[in-house]
Parts: structure tokens; sequence; C-alpha cells
């Protein structure tokens, strides 16, 4: 005779979310905890396109075991080598969050980033706004950070997205193929050492790092 084995209701609530399955309201109410509104079909088509998510990775599974991370409005580092799978993570996760319905998301490379805010200078308020749309957007997903030409104009622009959205508990997914001792000297170099520690320092705090390794996937296409 087997024995018994028992789940709390915390746990049942948990396999459900992580598995992408909308719990029983009775199970929401006994914990006092609110379901998420699921999206699918094309209105998560139509939410994945607005977010700027690149048709190469739209295609991604939808992932949300490291939602509670961004619920509770903290990030995730995802680095890693070149081919890594790093883009594709952080694509998975958006469109998880964009499933629950948690909110909008915006995804924009750091070198796209750095030129839209370089493009809006010296326009009296374009500066602003761009900063607002990324500063401000439900979630944020900055891919490949690191590969933009550091300078401490280019930092000062990223440092102000990184800190706002860290005082604000703004969750925010970054890529890079660096670890963040090495992310630091990267945008340093060029920069300005205290603003690169500065950002690095808000990563380290609060944000959930995903090492996704060296081996280049690509390569094995």
């Amino acid at each position: 005779m087997r024995p018994n084995t028992y789940v709390s209701l915390d746990e049942l609530y948990d396999l459900y979310m992580n598995d992408g399955t909308e719990p029983p309201k009775w199970l929401s109410r006994m914990l006092g905890k609110p379901v998420d509104t699921f999206v699918d079909g094309d209105a998560l088509e139509r939410k994945v396109l607005e977010s700027g998510i690149p048709t190469l990775f739209s295609v991604a599974e939808p992932s949300y075991d490291m939602l509670d991370t961004l619920r509770d409005g903290g990030g995730i580092y995802v680095y890693g080598a070149q081919g890594a799978g790093k883009t594709w993570m952080a694509c998975r996760i958006a469109k998880g969050w964009l499933s629950r319905g948690l909110g909008d998301a915006r995804f924009v490379s750091s070198v796209n980033l750095i030129s839209e805010i370089g493009s809006s200078y010296g326009s009296y308020g374009n500066e602003a706004q761009v900063l607002s749309k990324y500063m401000f957007c439900d979630l944020l997903v900055v891919d490949d950070l690191g590969k933009e030409v550091p300078s401490q104009w280019s930092l000062s622009k990223l440092f102000e997205i990184f800190d706002s959205r860290y005082a604000n508990n703004r969750p925010t997914v970054v890529t890079t193929q660096f670890d963040p001792a090495s992310l630091a000297r990267r945008m340093a170099n060029g920069g300005d050492k205290e603003t690169a520690l500065a950002i690095v320092s808000r990563f380290r705090d609060k944000y959930r790092s995903v090492n996704m390794g060296n081996h280049d996937r690509r390569a094995d296409a």
C-alpha cells in the first residue's frame, strides 16, 4: 500500500501557475490570491507584436516559472555566450508575462535603445518622452546589454532608466554576454566607472541570475 501524499493549497496553487493553467476560483478565494487574466490566441499575438519582440522569437513558448520574481518588482539577469539562447529565454519570459495579463511589455536591444535616445537629443521634450517610454512600461526587456559603445553619456541614460525602474519596483529582464563583474568593466571602458558599478549593483540586488552557459547553439545548426 502506497503512503498518502499531501500537497498544501499553496503548493497546489503554484502547480497550476507554473504549468500555465488558470487555477480554479475556489482555490484563489481560499488563499486570498487573485487569478491572473489569461491571454491567448489573437490577443496574445497582438500584444507580442506591440511589445517589439522580434518575429524570429515571437514563436517561443511562454515561460511562467520566474514570474514571481517579476511580480515582486525584481528583475532577471540572463547571461551567457553568444548563441546560448539568452534572447530566446528573455522572449519566453516576456510572453509568459503577457499571456498572464500582467501588463504590457517592451523589448529593445541596448544598441537600439541608445540610438533612439540619441536621435531625440536636442528636440525639446522628445528625449524625456523616449526615456519615459522605457522607465514606465510594465515590463522592460533590454537585450544584449554591453553591445552598445560605452560612453559617459550612454551610461548616464542607461542609469536613468534602470535606476527609475529599480526605485519604483518595475520589473526588468536583461540579457548580456557578460557576468555582472565583466559587464561593469565593459561599461566603464570609455564611460564612467562609478555609474557602471551603480547600474550593476542594482542588478545584483534585485535581479535573479540565469546562466545560459558558454555553448553557441547556432553553431550546431
